[in-house]
């Protein structure tokens, strides 16, 4: 998968250009058209003035929380617990693990106490899940508890010795997951530009 990225990027790519020119004609040659044309003023004014606007969206947010998370997962060695038996894991590993593991119930605990008690503060004013407080939150809380366990597993099993180190792990999935940053903003921009295009409807 790690190979078809860069292809997958200079299809993006070349479905922007084409996007682009194949409107571009279709107005030129018939003016009526319910398109606008990105290369119009209209459209060069758009493009310069809401690109910033088009890549700030909740799912930049999310992947850049996730990324986090899963930095954290990998380098504190808790993402790879799952694969070692439990006669491999020295005493440190087992404490750090059952400490993470009452963290998770605490989060489960909280989590329901805000949206399963009558008039919990995180439903909607209907007292529905979806859309709500929780809803919106969800994947920010997701990712934050797995950072914190994380970091709790890898300062137990004393894989963390230092805030340079927790820092180094929170940070260690942006290196690894940089290309997907790529990929978002190529999509964005075919995605945003199309709507652009469609407008006129």
């Amino acid at each position: 998968m790690k190979h078809r990225l860069p292809y997958i990027a200079l299809a993006l790519c070349v479905a922007e250009v084409l996007l682009v020119l194949v409107v571009w004609m279709l107005t030129a040659i018939e003016p009526h058209l319910p398109l606008r044309s990105p290369l119009s003023p209209e459209g060069i004014r758009w493009l310069f003035g809401r690109y910033t606007h088009s890549l700030a969206t909740p799912l930049l947010a999310w992947l850049v929380l996730c990324v986090m998370a899963y930095g954290t997962l990998t380098d504190s060695g808790l993402w790879w617990v799952w694969h070692r038996g439990r006669r491999r894991r020295g005493v440190r590993e087992r404490f750090a693990w059952h400490i993470v593991v009452a963290e998770a119930a605490l989060v489960v605990v909280i989590m329901l106490l805000l949206t399963a008690m009558p008039q919990a503060i995180l439903l909607c004013v209907t007292g529905g899940l979806w859309p709500s407080s929780f809803s919106y939150s969800l994947v920010p809380v997701v990712c934050f508890s797995l950072m914190v366990m994380g970091v709790t597993y890898g300062l137990v099993s004393d894989k963390y010795r230092s805030l340079a180190d927790v820092f180094a792990g929170v940070c260690s999935g942006f290196s690894a997951s940089g290309s997907l940053f790529v990929l978002l903003v190529l999509a964005s921009v075919l995605w945003h530009t199309l709507q652009f295009i469609l407008s006129a409807y």
